[in-house]
This record gives structure tokens, C-alpha cells and sequence, in this order.
């Protein structure tokens, strides 16, 4: 009888629908990172002038809410592959935001702690893509 009962509750947990909290999370973050990125000039520009000498930071901005709206319409659609995209879009966008920070930390010599969200933020996308269904 309680073989029967755990197959049961195997099959009804085969059967359910995952959850996409973490993905969810991850990307609607990334989406309101994103649009203050675009909408506040030179968020990063006027802290790393000495590494990035007139380079474009809106491109952080694009990347993120572009990867973010790819990884929610997969997360909607049910799209494994959206997610997978959206979610390795994010891991390497997060990833160069983190590099930015550490290098305006560490590299400038001004301490600010942009590093640990850009890192919390990274670890989670890294954790979604680890766990290989790109939730």
C-alpha cells in the first residue's frame, strides 16, 4: 500500500506544472535594473570614466531588458528554449555588470559595494541555468 501511495505522489509530481519564482524574480529585476540604466545618464560612465573613455552604457540597459522580456515570454509561452536564451543572456549580462563593479571597486580604488547585488544577481541567474531546465 505505501508503494502505491509513493508511486502516486511520483507521477503527480512528474506531472506539475514547475515553478518559475527564481526565473521570474531574476527578470523582472533585470527588466527595472535595465530601464534605470536607460532612463538615468551615466550611471556607470561617470565611475569607470577611466576604464570606459566615452564607451555607450545604455547597452547594459538594452541587454537586460531584452534578455529579461525574451526569459518572461519563455517563462509565459512555456518555452524552454526563450528561457534558456533569456536566462544565458542574463547570466552574461549580470556577469559583465559584476566585472564593471568589481573594477570601479577594486581597480579605481573608490569602495562602493555595486558588487555584491551584481553578484547576488549573477549567483541567482547561474543557479537558475545550473539546475538545467531553465526555470
Amino acid at each position: 500500500m505505501a508503494n502505491k501511495v509513493s508511486e502516486k505522489l511520483k507521477e503527480e509530481q512528474l506531472q506539475a506544472k514547475p515553478s518559475y519564482f527564481w526565473g521570474m524574480m531574476v527578470a523582472i529585476i533585470s527588466v527595472m535594473n535595465g530601464f534605470h540604466l536607460l532612463f538615468y545618464e551615466s550611471v556607470i560612465v561617470d565611475r569607470l570614466d577611466v576604464y570606459f573613455l566615452g564607451a555607450n552604457e545604455d547597452i547594459f540597459g538594452i541587454a537586460l531588458v531584452l534578455f529579461s522580456a525574451i526569459k518572461l515570454i519563455g517563462i509565459l509561452l512555456d518555452s524552454v528554449n526563450m528561457r534558456g536564451v533569456g536566462i544565458v543572456g542574463l547570466s552574461v549580462t549580470w556577469g559583465m555588470l559584476w566585472v564593471v563593479a568589481l573594477m570601479f571597486s577594486f581597480g579605481i580604488g573608490y569602495p562602493d559595494t555595486a558588487y555584491l547585488s551584481n553578484g547576488m544577481m549573477l549567483v541567482a541567474c547561474l543557479r537558475i541555468s545550473y539546475r538545467g531546465v531553465h526555470k
